[in-house]
C-alpha cells in the first residue's frame, strides 16, 4: 500500500511537471509567434482581369534596415505584344487607415509608383519613338526603388511617427499598360485612343491668355491650312506679341540636343513650330514695344493662323519622314510660348519675366 501510495504521488508528480512544461512552451510558442507576426512583411499581389504584365515576383521584403530601397519587383509580360509603358504602384493598407497630418498640415500619400518607359507613354495615344525600347512578350523587367521614393517613403514613416505594423502590409499592383500602337490596359479595361485628332492645350496658373476656341481640327489633310486657334487676353495689360506653340509629341524630333557646356543640361527637343500675335522682334520678352505696334487690349480675342510658310514646311516635313505611321501626327499639343506686354515684362513659358528700365526709353502710352 505505501508503494502504492509512492507510485501515485510519483505519477502527480510528473503529470504537473508534464504539464508545467507544456504551459511553458506553450507560452514561448505564442510568444515566439507574436514576434514573428510583429517582423515579417505580408505581401499582397493584385491582379486584374486579363492582366498583360504580371508581378512575377518580390525580392528582399524581409530585410532589415533600409528594405524599402532594397525592394525588388520583378514583373513579366505576357501579352503576345511588345510593352512600351507599364504603371505599378506599392501600398501599405494598414497605414492607409492612419489619418495622421504632417508638418505641412496635409496627410501624405502612402502609394508609390514604378514606371517602366517614359512618362509620355502613359497615355496611350502617344507614339513611341525608336529609341523607346519595348519590354518584348515573354520578357522581365526588375523595378528598383527610385531614391525619391525611398526618401518619401523615409519621411512618411517619420512626419506621421508611423508604428512599424502599419508599413508591415504590402499590396503591389500593375495597373496601367501601353502597347505603344495607340491600345493599351488600365485596371483590367482596354484602353484605346481616339481615331480623330486629339487636341490638348497646357495651361498654367495666372496665365494672361485663354484658348477660347480650336477650329477646323477634324478636318481632311489640309487641316492645318484651316486651322484657327482663337484666343483671349483675359489680363489686365495690352499684350504686344504672344507666340502659340504646336507640338507633335508622336513625331520622334529631327535635331539631336545639345547638352548644355555649363552645366550638362540637355534641353527637351520637339517636332512642331509656333504661330504668333505681333511683331516678331517682340519675342524677346525684354524688347520694349514701339509706337507702331499695335496690342491686344484686355479683354480682346484674336484669331490665329498658320502662315503659308509654315504650313509647305509642314507638307514637306511629312513626306520626309513618310516611313512613320499616318496615325502619329492625329495628337496634337498647344502652349503658350511667349508673352510681352511691351514694358519690359512678360512671360517665358510659365515663367513670369521682367526687365530694369531702358535708358532713354520707355514703354509706349496706352
Amino acid at each position: 500500500m505505501k508503494r502504492l501510495r509512492l507510485k501515485l504521488s510519483n505519477v502527480v508528480k510528473l503529470l504537473l511537471f508534464a504539464s508545467c512544461l507544456v504551459i511553458v512552451s506553450g507560452a514561448g510558442a505564442f510568444r515566439g509567434a507574436f514576434t514573428q507576426s510583429g517582423k515579417e512583411r505580408k505581401l499582397n499581389v493584385r491582379h486584374f482581369n486579363e492582366t498583360p504584365v504580371k508581378v512575377k515576383g518580390v525580392k528582399n521584403l524581409q530585410n532589415e534596415e533600409g528594405w524599402f530601397r532594397d525592394l525588388e519587383v520583378e514583373v513579366q509580360n505576357v501579352s503576345d505584344r511588345p510593352v512600351y509603358f507599364i504603371y505599378v504602384v506599392v501600398s501599405f493598407p494598414d497605414a492607409d487607415a492612419i489619418r495622421i497630418a504632417g508638418p505641412d498640415g496635409n496627410v501624405p500619400a502612402k502609394k508609390f509608383a514604378l514606371m517602366f518607359g517614359e512618362p509620355r507613354l502613359g497615355d496611350v495615344s502617344n507614339m513611341p519613338w525608336p529609341a523607346d525600347p519595348p519590354l518584348n512578350p515573354g520578357d522581365t523587367y526588375v523595378f528598383r526603388m527610385p531614391v525619391e521614393q525611398v526618401r518619401r517613403f523615409e519621411s512618411m514613416q517619420a512626419d506621421m511617427n508611423l508604428p512599424s505594423w502599419a508599413t508591415n502590409r504590402l499590396e503591389v499592383e500593375v495597373q496601367s499598360v501601353s502597347f505603344g500602337d495607340g491600345t493599351g490596359w488600365h485596371k483590367g479595361r482596354k484602353r484605346e485612343r481616339l481615331k480623330e485628332r486629339e487636341l490638348v492645350t497646357h495651361t498654367f496658373k495666372d496665365m494672361p491668355v485663354e484658348f477660347k476656341e480650336v477650329r477646323n481640327l477634324q478636318n481632311g489633310e489640309d487641316w492645318l491650312r484651316d486651322l484657327e486657334v482663337e484666343v483671349q487676353n483675359v489680363s489686365d495689360k495690352p499684350i504686344y506679341f504672344m507666340e502659340v506653340s504646336i507640338h507633335f509629341p508622336n513625331v520622334p524630333p529631327t535635331l539631336t540636343p545639345t547638352p548644355h557646356p555649363d552645366n550638362g543640361f540637355i534641353p527637351k527637343t520637339v517636332t512642331g513650330f509656333g504661330i504668333a500675335y505681333g511683331a516678331y522682334r517682340l519675342i524677346n520678352v525684354h524688347e520694349l514695344a514701339g509706337p507702331d505696334d499695335v496690342p491686344l487690349k484686355p479683354g480682346e480675342t484674336y484669331v490665329l493662323k498658320v502662315p503659308e510658310p509654315l504650313v509647305v514646311g509642314f507638307e514637306y516635313m511629312k513626306k520626309e519622314k513618310k516611313n512613320l505611321p499616318p496615325k502619329v501626327w492625329n495628337k496634337v499639343e498647344m502652349w503658350l510660348h511667349i508673352v510681352n506686354f511691351g514694358d519690359g515684362t512678360g512671360y517665358a513659358g510659365a515663367r513670369r519675366s521682367h526687365t530694369l528700365k531702358r535708358w532713354g526709353r520707355s514703354p509706349p502710352e496706352r
